[in-house]
C-alpha cells in the first residue's frame, strides 16, 4: 500500500507545483497528465504477475496462445480482439510482461488523454482515479478496463450523436470484453428529456428490477448458458457492493440536490463566516449543460447498476463501465460552486471521504483487488 500512497503523494506534490507556478494553464494541465501517466504506467506495466487478482490467469493465456496454431485460436474463451493482441505480441517478445506493458500503456494513456478533455480539474480526477479504486482495477479486470478506456474515448461521439463512429467504438470495445456492449444505451440519453420526474422515475424502476433480479437473470443465462458460470456470484461480496453503491449513490444525490436548479447566495459577515440561501433561477435558465445532462444520466445508470450488484456482485464490474465517470462528474460539478472558499472546502470533504473509502478497502479487504503488498516483475 506505500507504494500507492506515496504515487498520490507525489501527484498531489506536482499539481500544487505546476498549477502554482506561472508555466501557463494549458502547459501545466499536459505536464501534469503526462506526468502522471507515466507514474501510473510504470505502477500498472512493470507489476509482478501477483499484483492483481486476475493477472496471473491473463499471463498464463498469453504464455498458452504462443503454442496454439492460429485457425485454433477462435476456441479460447476469451472475446477475440483480447486473444489477436496476445497472438500478435508473440512477434515481439514472449515475456508476459509485453502484455502488461501495452495493455498499461492503451489504458491508462485512454484515460489520461480522456481526463484531460473532458475534466475541470484534471489533478482532482487523477486523483480520484486512484483513490476511487478504478486504477487498481484496471491491474485486476484488464480486459474490461481495455474496453472501459476505448468507450471514454468514445464518448464525444454521443455528445456529437454521430452514432456510427460512436457503434464502431463500442464494437471495438466488445472485441475485448463483450460486456462492454451495454454501453450503447449512452447514446439515447442525449435524447431523453432531462428533467428531475424521468431521475426518480428511473430510479424507481431500477428498484423494481432490483427485486425481481432472480428470474430475469436466470432467463438470461438461460439464453445465454456460456455465461452460467456467472451463477455463483449471486449474493456474494454484498459488504463490496453496497460499499460500492453508498458511495456512487451519495456523491449522485449531493450533486442533484446541491445544485438543483437553484442560484446558490452566499453572504459573508464580518467574523468571516458565511451563509448560504436559495433564490429560484428564472424558468428559461439553464444551470446544466448538455454535457452535465449526459454525466448525471450516466452516473444514474452507474447508480442503479450498483444498487442490482448488491443482489449480484458481478454486475459491478458492469458499474465501472459508467460509474468511472465520477472522475470528471465530481470535478465538473465542483466547478459549478462560484464562492472560492466553499468550493475549496468541497473539495477537501471529497479528498478526505474518498481517501477514507480507499483506505478502508485496503485495510480491511485487501483481496478485493489483490494490489496489496506491491511488487515489481
Amino acid at each position: 500500500m506505500t507504494i500507492f500512497l506515496m504515487i498520490i503523494l507525489l501527484i498531489l506534490l506536482e499539481a500544487f507545483v505546476l498549477f502554482n507556478i506561472k508555466t501557463g494553464k494549458k502547459n501545466a494541465k499536459k505536464i501534469f497528465v503526462l506526468l502522471s501517466f507515466t507514474q501510473l504506467f510504470i505502477i500498472s506495466a512493470f507489476r509482478g504477475v501477483n499484483i492483481g487478482v486476475d493477472t496471473k490467469t491473463y499471463i498464463s493465456y498469453f504464455y498458452n496462445i504462443r503454442f496454439i496454431d492460429f485457425t485454433n485460436l477462435k476456441n479460447i474463451p476469451l472475446e477475440k480482439g483480447y486473444v489477436l493482441l496476445n497472438y500478435f505480441l508473440h512477434f515481439f517478445s514472449h515475456s508476459g510482461m509485453i502484455l502488461l506493458i501495452v495493455v498499461s500503456f492503451i489504458t491508462i494513456g485512454l484515460i489520461m488523454a480522456f481526463i484531460y478533455k473532458h475534466s475541470q480539474i484534471i489533478w482532482l480526477s487523477v486523483y480520484l482515479f486512484i483513490t476511487l479504486m478504478y486504477f487498481y482495477s484496471s491491474m485486476n479486470i484488464m480486459r474490461q478496463y481495455l474496453a472501459i478506456s476505448i468507450l471514454l474515448f468514445g464518448i464525444t461521439y454521443v455528445r456529437k450523436q454521430k452514432f456510427i463512429p460512436f457503434l464502431v467504438t463500442v464494437i471495438l470495445a466488445s472485441l475485448f470484453h463483450f460486456t462492454s456492449i451495454v454501453f450503447i444505451i449512452v447514446y439515447l440519453f442525449p435524447r431523453i428529456k432531462f428533467n428531475y420526474k424521468n431521475i426518480i422515475f428511473t430510479f424507481v424502476l431500477g428498484i423494481g428490477i432490483f427485486f425481481f433480479l432472480e428470474p430475469i437473470l436466470f432467463f438470461l443465462i438461460k439464453t445465454f448458458p456460456q455465461y452460467s458460470g456467472y451463477i455463483s456470484y449471486f449474493e456474494s461480496n454484498k459488504i463490496g457492493s453496497i460499499l460500492n453503491f453508498l458511495m456512487i449513490f451519495i456523491v449522485f444525490m449531493f450533486s442533484l440536490i446541491f445544485l438543483k436548479r437553484k442560484k446558490i447566495n452566499i453572504s459573508v459577515d464580518n467574523n468571516g463566516n458565511f451563509g448560504i440561501s436559495n433564490e429560484n433561477v428564472n424558468e428559461g435558465a439553464a444551470i446544466y449543460t448538455s454535457e452535465d445532462k449526459l454525466l448525471i444520466y450516466i452516473i444514474l445508470t452507474a447508480v442503479i447498476i450498483s444498487l442490482l450488484s448488491i443482489r449480484m456482485s458481478i454486475l459491478g464490474r458492469v458499474t465501472d463501465y459508467f460509474s468511472i465517470f465520477l472522475i470528471i462528474y465530481i470535478p465538473n460539478f465542483i466547478m459549478k460552486i462560484k464562492y472560492g472558499k466553499l468550493r475549496s472546502l468541497v473539495v477537501l470533504a471529497i479528498m478526505l471521504s474518498s481517501m477514507l473509502y480507499n483506505l478502508i478497502i485496503f485495510l480491511y479487504k485487501p483481496e478485493w483487488y489483490g494490489v496489496t503488498p506491491y511488487s515489481f516483475w
